[in-house]
């Protein structure tokens, strides 16, 4: 796509796990489709003209984000999936007790503070 080299990155929160589980995006330049694609990471990277208005319509799962965005040379673009954000990596751990090293069946671990 042709641009005046400015090449914005546009991140999409809840989605995006490498290559899995990504974002359908459409950038349209008034009623004109530019870009038709995927993001990689919950990002894309695409070259967009300054000081222009584009249309975004985007889709992840069964929802969608339809909205307008002016590039500027500043600004950062996120655009939010209001799902429950979508984390496909399990962990299992096991604990043991660390005199006995027995198993620890029952308790309460907190892996970072509520906010």
């Amino acid at each position: 796509m042709k641009g005046d080299g400015n090449i914005k990155i546009l991140k999409f929160i809840g989605a995006g796990y490498k290559n899995k589980y990504q974002v359908k995006v459409k950038i349209y330049d008034k009623d004109k489709k530019i870009f038709e694609g995927t993001t990689y990471n919950g990002k894309l990277k695409i070259n967009l003209k300054e000081n222009k208005l584009y249309k975004i319509k985007a889709t992840f799962i069964n929802e969608k984000i339809n909205t307008n965005i002016y590039i500027t040379k500043k600004c950062k673009y996120t655009f939010i999936f209001t799902h429950a954000i979508f984390n496909p990596r399990t962990i299992t751990i096991s604990l043991v007790d660390l005199y006995y090293n027995l198993p620890i069946e029952k308790g309460e671990i907190t892996l970072w503070q509520r906010q």
